[in-house]
């Protein structure tokens, strides 16, 4: 009988095993499955370590392709102190055991004062094999062993001496005759009286308890343990939101809400790629759950994955030989499953081209060793007669031949190493018990390098480019061998043209900036707030510079940044741990990888049952992965933790999943799980999706009742989840406290530019009015807004001198310095005369309410020069911009021509700098019509799969609609807001960074959160594109009128606006503005149609609103139509000016809605205040149930200043109690 095994053994030098002249003397097996090693001479603890230390190290293989549990048991009577070292040694050096049970068996005698023998036996355990089993692995064993230098060998286990003996006798060769000889000689050799071999010898306290602990029973699962755990708060660290996009589903005030019920201590925050669900989990954030902030990342190796892999020192030649001169085998597998340390070869298909010609093609089915599943049958995806199989060879008759076929051959195959390698390797392994010798191409990243930037790297959609028309896929291997090998020949081709003539030059066409593969999920934590900025860097990162098909980091990014981190390893099919142990791998490779990780996700079943109902994976075989990858963690000391692949709240939810992977993302890209939705479009699978929901304690329980070890579960639910999350402390995401950018070098500048604007409107003697205004505004704007007005000012200043006109919007025109400053064009005094020529000046006095100085018409003679008036001033508080003491934070909205807006953007980039100036992103959700949409096409395409699928089944369309509607799709930017960063300021402090929609070619790089969250903390500056300004610049082109010269009060101008059959009016030209507003209200001021302006805009402001109370009989001028109307409203009914601004303010935020009835009713009784006031000022307003009524403003100006601040206090303290209740 041959014996074949591992090439690497006979590499191994016997030197490892000689200490100071002292050998090793001989090996015997005294049990079935044991090893003894025994040394004539003593040998020190520190010996004894590097000689068990290199036995693992230098036969581990051996171990590992025999698949053996290694156990050592410990018997000794050697030192305690020196026992206590070697045990320490073990523990604090795990890896000597790699995934092995360990035990040690010391036996020590003293035979005379200078003799010490010291017998180690190494116990190779493996329950599934019986000892017929055995027989030809003793023999590989044995042969690898005499050629590490241990001729000595010794068999003592009969039914073993019995095979060998046996075994020896079939064995044709000379060499394995000579060892058998030396065998026998052992075995037959008679035992020295002084040893004694079965003898017990004591051992100590501290041994006994480790020889308990290594063979400890399981604590078996029952109801009493079950109660215990009622008490013990449940954890999910990977719960992705609906900012996970296209996948997520649930709010993440959903998430707090609910966890809370179910009993959980702390949720970890992993969306997909992003972490814009943070903002909001801080907003929503309560004491009773602790949030830990993280992010589910794509990790890439630093490099591509090899095109030419599994070269030895032998066959490496291959690199340096001619392209043309080699013989190559194109082939392709059919199997049962995708993961080969499970799964089947079916059918294997060949074929063998050099030089241009087809040397061979052949193809065999394969008989599987295992029945192949229900399950598989339903899901068969090739025409293979799977009954036919039984009647095929097994992979074992069959290799001889392709071993013979594949001599001196390069192999060829389409994702080789992560697919038809492992299957192969297997097999050869098992087989001929050794690695496949062949070098290996693989052509999926060498299409990579040859033909970068497709959208597709499937073999179907490669071989179309190969000249032949629409191919498709026939999934056999022998069709699919011929697919590949045309595709190899024009990659061939494609080299050839670049005058690559050796496969080692490949090399040189690598662009190491592009990576189009996928890589492993990966969990990133932030310990700490330290580690939140190290979080957003790798967030902008993969966002930006890392930005492939999709957001990814490297392997080196996260060991540079990993300090104030934790790193994950994810439990699903995407994460590096799963796949290596579903694919056939050495020990060495998993161990290796797990210990790159703080911590190992292991998903429960259930988040695999798509595996298992579409037969890719048997259930069994997932429960044996989850049980090694917790085994092989728990000997390495790498924490695992269950993981449930959280992205929605309720099972009822599962539906809205079924709809979103159903549909198409961005750019017609398919979900991940749409192919096991469907069976790659060929049948209803919805129902096989994994389930998502955020599970109960008792859903929890029994995901894991499989692994019937009550211990382990606990340690793996609980105790090691606890453990992750006490590394992390609790963090703050935003500090509030605006950060304010330093301009204070050109305060004069500004001074003097606003001074010389007063002085050349007014005269040197400014009137009182206006002193006192530009003072009272110049006091809060010199405090922390210099650098929004400097760089307003700049950017319109620019804009001018190119010719352009700018004109502002929204609140800025507020601001009376803004005016001066030519910022906005809207004068906000009160209405004031005056007179250009002689700067006369004389307040406008009324009994009427005035809205502008556009809607009078009386324009007196000047009393000093006669001259006629002028009449300015459109009544703008300017608290309507800064706050009553300049609280609010203000944004600058500008609007440019659409031709000179990026000119816009570019200047102020100039001024700042790229590091300080961002624009504001966005985050682009479902909306009503594409959900609606989205419903649509779920139901089409489940009737296309299911003809009997009842299209009315799931119920209520709008609640899922509305569960729909929210869902992040993509982001964007907003239309012209940059966000201004002061130079002392780390952005990633506050937000990571992004291309809007994912576009590397974008200009401008935005935040990553939106500006709502930012808005209190950095200033805003909008610099809008709008068609008005160029509309106005080509006017004044062809008419040589300047704009800025027309005058307001002119009635053609009112006529042009008021005729309903005006055409090309921006906002008035609606049908809903021209039939609801210009018909029926008549305007015939400029006030009415500013009014207008403000119906016409947000929701339900006039329809069923302003409206009804118009029909009613009230006035144009009595009804509210934006929210500076509230205030003036107030003013001019007597209340006093600050009171009035303090309750505008909280009336317009409609914080009165949100109150329980029973904090309305104390907050009513607390103040004193009638029904009527509370209720009518606050929620009429809000609500626009009923206009505001004179009553009520007298009743408020009798109302002291301090007792309505108490009110609004009272009001803010009990809602913020109210939210964190939520």
């Amino acid at each position: 009988m041959s014996i074949s095994f591992p090439h690497f053994l006979t590499e191994i030098n016997q030197e490892c095993f000689e200490f100071k002249n002292k050998k090793i003397e001989f090996i015997t097996f005294p049990a079935t499955f044991s090893l003894e090693v025994v040394s004539p001479s003593y040998l020190e603890i520190k010996e004894l370590e590097k000689t068990f230390y290199s036995l693992y190290n230098k036969l581990f293989y051996l171990f590992n392709y025999l698949n053996y549990q290694v156990k050592f048991t410990a018997f000794s009577e050697i030192d305690e102190t020196k026992l206590k070292s070697y045990l320490n040694f073990l523990y604090f050096n795990p890896f000597l055991w790699k995934d092995k049970q360990l035990g040690l068996i010391i036996n020590q005698w003293q035979l005379n004062e200078k003799i010490t023998l010291r017998r180690g036996t190494l116990q190779l355990l493996n329950i599934d094999k019986k000892e017929e089993d055995v027989r030809s692995d003793i023999l590989i064993l044995k042969k690898a062993l005499s050629n590490l230098g241990w001729e000595k060998l010794g068999i003592t286990s009969p039914q073993i001496k019995k095979t060998l003996s046996q075994s020896d006798k079939r064995e044709k060769t000379n060499d394995t005759k000579k060892s058998q000889e030396k065998t026998e000689k052992v075995i037959n050799e008679p035992k020295k009286k002084d040893i004694p071999v079965n003898q017990k010898i004591p051992i100590t306290n501290q041994l006994s308890a480790n020889k308990k602990q290594l063979k400890a029973k399981k604590n078996s699962l029952n109801q009493e343990i079950i109660n215990q755990w009622e008490e013990k708060k449940l954890i999910e660290l990977g719960i992705h939101t609906r900012f996970s996009t296209l996948d997520g589903i649930s709010s993440p005030i959903e998430y707090i809400k609910v966890a809370q019920e179910k009993g959980y201590s702390t949720l970890g925050i992993t969306d997909h790629y992003n972490v814009q669900a943070f903002p909001e989990f801080w907003q929503f954030h309560s004491s009773n759950l602790k949030l830990v902030y993280g992010c589910e990342m794509e990790m890439l190796e630093d490099k591509l994955p090899p095109y030419v892999f599994n070269h030895s020192s032998k066959s490496r030649e291959f690199l340096n030989q001619n392209i043309e001169d080699l013989t190559y085998c194109i082939f392709d597998l059919e199997t049962t499953g995708f993961f080969s340390e499970y799964n089947e070869i079916i059918e294997i298909g060949y074929v063998i081209w050099k030089k241009g010609e087809i040397l061979k093609e052949k193809a065999y089915l394969v008989c599987p060793e295992k029945e192949i599943t229900t399950e598989v049958l339903k899901s068969w995806y090739t025409d293979i007669d799977p009954k036919k199989l039984k009647k095929e060879k097994k992979i074992k008759q069959i290799l001889p031949e392709i071993r013979q076929d594949w001599k001196n051959c390069v192999l060829v195959a389409h994702n080789a190493r992560n697919f038809d390698f492992t299957f192969v390797n297997k097999v050869w392994k098992e087989v001929f018990r050794e690695d496949l010798p062949h070098p290996v191409i693989d052509t999926l990243p060498l299409a990579w390098i040859i033909l970068p930037e497709r959208r597709s790297y499937s073999l179907e959609k490669l071989s179309r480019s190969t000249g032949k028309g629409k191919i498709q896929q026939t999934h056999r291997a022998l069709d699919d061998s011929k697919l590949l090998t045309d595709l190899f020949i024009k990659l061939l081709k494609s080299l050839q043209e670049q005058e690559i003539k050796q496969w080692k030059e490949v090399e040189n066409l690598i662009n190491h900036q592009y990576f189009p593969n996928r890589g492993y999920k990966v969990k990133v934590l932030a310990k700490n707030q330290a580690g939140l900025n190290n979080l957003y860097q790798l967030i902008t990162l993969s966002h930006t510079d890392n930005l492939f098909k999709v957001p990814c980091v490297f392997r080196s990014d996260l060991e540079k940044n990993r300090q104030n981190l934790l790193i994950g390893a994810v439990g699903s099919r995407e994460g590096e741990i799963f796949s290596l142990f579903s694919a056939f791998n050495n020990s060495s490779d998993r161990q290796k990888a797990i210990k790159f990780y703080d911590y190992i996700e292991i998903n429960s079943p259930s988040s695999f049952r798509h595996l298992w109902l579409n037969g890719r994976m048997g259930e069994t075989e997932l429960k044996k992965i989850t049980t090694k990858i917790i085994e092989t963690a728990k000997l390495l000391n790498v924490p695992a933790i269950v993981n449930h692949n959280v992205h929605y709240l309720q099972p009822e939810q599962k539906i809205i999943k079924q709809i979103i992977v159903a549909n198409e993302g961005m750019n017609g890209a398919r979900h991940s799980l749409y192919n096991e939705a469907t069976l790659d479009g060929k049948e209803d699978r919805f129902d096989n999706l994994p389930d998502q929901h955020l599970r109960s304690r008792k859903e929890i329980i029994e995901d894991w009742k499989f692994l019937q070890d009550a211990d382990l579960m606990e340690e793996i639910i609980f105790t090691n989840p606890q453990r992750i999350v006490n590394q992390t402390e609790d963090i703050v995401i935003f500090d509030e406290q605006i950060q304010y950018p330093d301009f204070s070098e050109n305060e004069k500048k500004l001074v003097q530019v606003y001074q010389k604007k007063a002085q050349e409107l007014f005269g040197d003697n400014l009137p009182q009015p206006v002193k006192q205004r530009i003072e009272r505004e110049w006091k809060i704007i010199r405090e922390n807004y210099l650098s929004i007005y400097w760089l307003a000012y700049q950017i319109v200043q620019k804009t001018h001198q190119d010719g352009f006109i700018v004109g502002s919007r929204g609140s800025v025109g507020s601001s009376f310095i803004a005016y001066l400053l030519d910022i906005t064009d809207l004068n906000p005094l009160s209405p004031y005369y005056f007179c250009q020529n002689c700067k006369y000046f004389e307040p406008y006095q009324t009994d009427q309410k005035v809205f502008s100085c556009y809607d009078i018409n009386e324009f007196p003679n000047c009393q000093q020069c006669k001259d006629q008036l002028t009449l300015e001033g459109h009544n703008l508080p300017f608290e309507t911009f800064f706050g009553w003491k300049g609280e609010k934070t203000p944004d600058i909205d500008l609007n440019f021509s659409g031709e000179y807006q990026k000119v816009a953007h570019d200047y102020v980039r100039e001024l700042l700098g790229e590091k300080y100036v961002y624009r504001i992103g966005t985050i682009n959700k479902l909306s009503q019509q594409t959900a609606e949409i989205f419903l649509r096409e779920y139901k089409k395409l489940k009737k296309e799969l299911n003809p009997k699928f009842n299209l009315y089944a799931n119920g209520d369309d709008e609640k899922l609609l509305e569960q729909l509607k929210g869902i992040k799709r993509t982001t964007g930017q907003h239309p012209g807001g940059l966000l201004i960063i002061p130079q002392n300021i780390d952005i990633h402090n506050y937000t990571p960074l992004n291309y809007p929609a994912d576009n590397r070619q974008a200009e401008w790089k935005t935040t990553h959160f939106e500006y709502s969250f930012l808005a209190k903390i950095f200033l805003k500056l909008d610099i809008l594109g709008h068609d008005e300004p160029t509309v106005l610049q080509k006017l004044y082109e062809l008419t040589k009128v300047n704009p800025t010269t027309v005058s307001f009060h002119d009635e053609k101008i009112m006529e042009v606006f008021t005729q309903a059959d005006t055409l090309g009016i921006p906002e008035f030209g609606t049908d809903f503005v021209k039939r609801n507003f210009l018909k029926s209200l008549k305007p015939t001021k400029f006030s009415q149609l500013v009014q207008i302006s403000g119906f016409s805009h947000g929701t339900d402001v006039w329809t069923q609103n302003q409206q009804s109370h118009y029909k009613e009989g009230m006035k144009l001028e009595e009804l509210i139509s934006c929210r500076e109307d509230i205030w003036t409203f107030l003013v001019s009914w007597g209340v006093d000016n600050k009171i009035a601004f303090l309750a505008s303010e909280y009336i317009r935020k409609g914080k009165w809605t949100s109150l329980k009835t029973e904090i309305k009713k104390a907050i009513r009784e607390k103040l004193g205040l009638s029904d009527e006031s509370i209720v009518g000022i606050i929620k009429n307003l809000t609500n626009k149930q009923k206009n505001l009524t004179n009553k009520i403003g007298q009743e408020l100006s009798r109302l002291e200043e301090s007792s309505l601040i108490n009110l609004l206090q009272k009001l803010n303290e009990m809602l913020d109690e109210l939210e964190n209740k939520k």
